[in-house]
């Protein structure tokens, strides 16, 4: 038997074997596996060529296989590393090769295609130990359709999120009578065209952008994951609105507690919700009503009406989940903050912060695409606690004695006020004294060390006046900082924050927090730092603005240019 036909056989029926595909197989592209958490390299390598193949079997045994069978043999990555981890999640990375059937004919083209670009995978490994897994531009507009808020997902909430986005895409490609994340992992155009069910032209738009090395295809992964098959309940649960921000209900309520990702959350849990007589405590009567009230003031959504078929899948599967009979209505206690703020504990509230806040600000409070960078900025105590107990709309029509944003205020019953006190102590602390209570050594939120290569570092933009005498001049000073100096602003407006966008969209793809909250704050020709989060880079925004996010406005803002270009 031949080495390569050996080979191909092991690849598809033991383990540990990919495939690299964009229209066709990629040939000789270079492959990096690594650790999803901690980016340590695990294997590297080359998929499979011709003059490999030809080189294994001689000319006589490729020619042989046929212009088909060749697609089978090319673009295969064999990674020497063998010691998956069956709980952790890898990313797997394609770069460049040679496109072997560009026209889709299911032949090997004579010529073939350069690629330019990079595409991805997130897996298991327990998924890399099963055969057939590919490297394709369907598990790229995955990643891409999770990538802003991918670092702050547990390993828990990142595979149901697979799971349920290879629901929309694909349908049973393993033959094993469900759909989950490796059916998307398995799709192939050469095998599984029928089993795609989005929008092939759309996916055809990715394969080719990646080809010519365009990286920005957000856009059109979300088109493909948007042209899918109808969601079900729990992707309305733990997906973001379309027309909303980046909050979705598991933001703040988990189904059951303790929750299976260990968060404890402002909100209730809803597992009971649809047996219980009254809600917001008691100013509603029904379950629609309570959740247009957190589209409406927290998730700045359109709101459904009972025909809706967002809101029916919601209810259906939270109905299909609860316990039988009538549930207990919650108890929702908004208090005042405590006369005295001090004495709290800022290692245990570090603690508390991390299974608590962090479900949206990140660990440590490195901030996310739901809510800003807030550890080590030496925050005052009584901002803290007020922010902790009466964030909120003050418009609400549900809440009283809210005191403005769309932060989740934590009622006394879900975060005592001991739990308070040691979470102000944390967020007291400066970034100094943040890397001491938490080990880093690496300078923590004043300091980089992301490197100064990327193109647009010196580039800059003078802040044109809106609004609250915001002016100044932003410069970005490495990969990952960005500088404004003669910085002016009357720190006056309700969550006001530094912003990313293109153009002069601070609403779009680009858009999204990387400061804390500047209100209550008076600066005048101040100097600031702002540090972009893990979701962010250079090549993803163009411009910068200081955005008071509850009415979606802009105060001042710029467009980064080249320096001498204006």
């Amino acid at each position: 038997m031949h080495k390569s036909l050996f080979t191909l056989i092991s690849c598809l029926f033991l383990s540990a074997c990919f495939q690299v595909q964009l229209r066709g197989p990629v040939a000789g592209s270079s492959i990096t596996i690594e650790e999803l958490s901690g980016g340590q390299q695990i294997a590297q390598g080359q998929s499979w060529d011709e003059s490999f193949l030809v080189g294994l079997n001689g000319q006589a045994a490729w020619d042989g296989y046929g212009a088909s069978g060749q697609l089978w043999l090319l673009g295969v990555y064999l990674p020497q590393a063998r010691e998956w981890e069956d709980q952790r999640w890898y990313l797997m990375t394609a770069s460049g090769g040679l496109e072997t059937d560009s026209d889709g004919n299911q032949l090997n083209d004579s010529a073939g295609q350069a690629v330019s670009g990079s595409w991805r995978a997130l897996i298991s490994g327990a998924d890399a130990k099963r055969r057939g897994a590919k490297i394709s531009p369907l598990t790229e507009a995955i990643y891409q359709y999770l990538s802003p808020n991918l670092a702050n997902l547990s390993d828990d909430d990142l595979s149901r999120q697979l799971d349920l986005l290879a629901r929309r895409l694909v349908s049973d490609v393993d033959g094993d009578g469900e759909v989950d994340y490796f059916d998307a992992l398995r799709w192939s155009r050469l095998f599984d065209a029928d089993k795609l069910m989005a929008d092939e032209d759309l996916l055809n738009q990715i394969s080719d952008s990646l080809a010519a090395g365009d990286s920005d295809i957000r856009a059109l992964a979300v088109a493909l994951v948007d042209s899918g098959e109808a969601y079900d309940g729990e992707w309305v649960y733990r997906f973001a609105r379309p027309d909303g921000n980046s909050y979705t209900c598991a933001h703040c309520h988990a189904r059951v507690e303790p929750a299976t990702n260990g968060f404890a959350r402002p909100g209730h849990p809803l597992g009971d919700a649809t047996g219980r007589s009254s809600y917001k405590d008691g100013q509603l009567t029904e379950l629609i009503d309570a959740a247009n009230s957190c589209l409406d003031e927290w998730m700045n959504a359109e709101p459904w009406d009972e025909s809706s078929s967002d809101w029916l899948a919601l209810e259906a599967w939270l109905d299909s989940h609860a316990p039988p009979g009538v549930a207990k209505n919650v108890d929702i206690q908004i208090t005042t903050i405590p006369n005295d703020l001090s004495g709290g504990d800022a290692s245990a509230g570090r603690e508390t912060f991390n299974t608590s806040c962090a479900i949206c600000h990140a660990q440590d409070g490195a901030g996310s695409l739901q809510a800003p960078a807030i550890g080590g900025f030496g925050y005052n105590a009584e901002y803290v606690a007020n922010r902790v107990r009466n964030s909120g709309r003050t418009n609400s029509e549900v809440y009283e004695g809210l005191t403005g944003g769309i932060m989740p205020f934590w009622g006394a019953n879900r975060f005592s006020d001991a739990e308070l006190l040691n979470v102000v102590a944390f967020l007291g602390l400066g970034a100094d004294e943040l890397d001491a209570i938490s080990g880093d050594t690496t300078g923590g939120a004043s300091t980089s060390n992301c490197g100064s290569d990327h193109e647009r570092v010196g580039w800059e933009t003078e802040l044109i006046t809106r609004q609250h005498r915001v002016s100044g001049t932003a410069r970005i000073i490495d990969n990952c900082t960005i500088e404004i100096t003669n910085f002016n602003y009357d720190g006056r407006g309700i969550v006001v924050q530094a912003y990313t966008g293109s153009g002069n969209d601070f609403f779009g793809a680009a858009a999204g927090p990387i400061s804390p909250d500047l209100v209550g704050t008076a600066y005048e020709n101040a100097t600031v730092r702002f540090t972009l989060p893990d979701n962010r880079s250079l090549d993803s925004f163009d411009a910068i603005s200081i955005w008071c996010v509850e009415v979606g406005v802009s105060f001042g803002d710029g467009i980064f240019e080249p320096p001498g270009s204006g």
